[in-house]
C-alpha cells in the first residue's frame, strides 16, 4: 500500500513539474476598426477619387495599431474600397480616444473622434467602440469621396424657353447619425486556467494519507479511509486541470479539492486523538 501511496505522489509532481511552459499572459482584448471608402462622381469621372488618413491617439500612452510610427498610423484609400486597421490591443480596463483625420480633395467627413472603452465582466474584458462627428453626433466610420473632372455632357439640349426638370440633390456625404452607437465586436477568447491551489491540496492531501501509513498509529481503519481522499484528489487533479493553459490562484474545482484536503486532515487529528488516549490507557 505504501508503494502505491508513493507511486501516485511521483507521478502527480512529474505532471506538474514536466507540463508545458504555463503561458503567463494577461487577459487582452483587441479592438479592429473597419473604414469604409465611398465615391460620389459629381464630374466625368476623370478626377482622382482618393484620400489619405491618419489615426492618432487624443489619450496619451493609448495603444496604437502595428505600423504606426511616432503615434501616428497612415494609409491611403482609392477609389470605392473598405480596409480595417490592424488591431488595437488593450490588456486592462480604461478609456482611450483617438482621432481620425481624413485629407483629400472633397472628403466628408474630414475628421471623427473615436472612443474606445474597455470593461471587464465575469472577468473577461468586453471593447465597446463610439465613433462621433466633430459637432458631438455619433456616427459610423465612413467617409465619402467625391470625384473631380469636367461636366458630364448631355444628349439632348434643353429648350431655353422651358424649365428643365429640378435634378434630385445628390448626398452631402454626411454619415446619418444613428441613436446607438455599433460598437464593433472585438475579438476576444482564451483558454481557461488551471489553479495552483489545486495543485497544492492535491499534494497535502497526499502527504497527509502517506504520513498516517508510515506513522506508528494503530487506527488502521482511518489510515485506510484516507486513502480515499488523496485518490480522489489525484483523479481530479489529472481530469479537470491543464497545465498547458495560464495558472490562476483558484478556479471552480478549488471547493472540492480544499474539501478533500479537509477531510484527511481531519482523519489525520481523529487518528492522533486516538493514538493519544491509547497511550495514556496503558500508562
Amino acid at each position: 500500500m505504501k508503494k502505491v501511496l508513493v507511486s501516485l505522489l511521483i507521478a502527480l509532481m512529474i505532471t506538474a513539474l514536466f507540463a508545458n511552459p504555463i503561458l503567463a499572459e494577461e487577459e487582452s482584448v483587441s479592438v479592429i476598426l473597419p473604414i469604409k471608402q465611398t465615391v460620389v462622381n459629381e464630374g466625368d469621372g476623370t478626377g482622382e477619387a482618393e484620400a489619405e488618413y491618419m489615426l492618432m491617439a487624443i489619450t496619451s500612452d493609448a495603444p496604437m495599431p502595428e505600423g504606426s510610427e511616432n503615434g501616428i498610423l497612415t494609409f491611403r484609400l482609392v477609389g470605392e474600397q473598405e480596409y480595417n486597421i490592424p488591431e488595437i490591443r488593450y490588456s486592462e480596463p480604461g478609456a482611450w480616444e483617438y482621432l481620425l483625420k481624413a485629407e483629400g480633395s472633397n472628403v466628408s467627413p474630414n475628421s471623427v473622434t473615436i472612443k474606445i472603452v474597455i470593461a471587464e465582466e465575469n472577468g473577461t474584458l468586453k471593447a465597446t467602440v463610439v465613433s462621433m462627428l466633430p459637432d458631438g453626433d455619433k456616427c459610423d466610420l465612413e467617409f465619402v469621396v467625391e470625384a473631380g473632372g469636367e461636366p458630364k455632357p448631355t444628349d439632348e439640349p434643353k429648350p431655353t424657353d422651358q424649365p428643365g426638370p429640378t435634378e434630385t440633390p445628390r448626398p452631402t456625404g454626411q454619415p446619418t447619425p444613428t441613436d446607438e452607437p455599433s460598437p464593433r465586436p472585438p475579438k476576444t477568447g482564451g483558454p481557461e486556467s488551471w489553479s495552483v491551489v489545486n495543485l497544492i491540496c492535491a499534494l497535502l492531501t497526499v502527504c497527509i494519507c502517506a504520513r498516517m501509513f508510515v506513522s506508528n498509529r494503530q487506527d488502521s481503519s482511518k489510515n485506510k479511509l484516507s486513502i480515499v481522499p488523496a485518490l480522489i484528489s489525484v483523479a481530479v487533479f489529472l481530469m479537470f486541470e491543464n497545465t498547458r493553459v495560464p495558472m490562476k490562484a483558484i478556479n471552480g474545482m478549488t471547493p472540492a479539492m480544499l474539501s478533500l484536503l479537509i477531510v484527511n486532515i481531519l482523519l489525520e487529528l481523529s487518528t492522533k486523538f486516538s493514538s493519544e488516549k491509547d497511550t495514556t490507557r496503558v500508562d
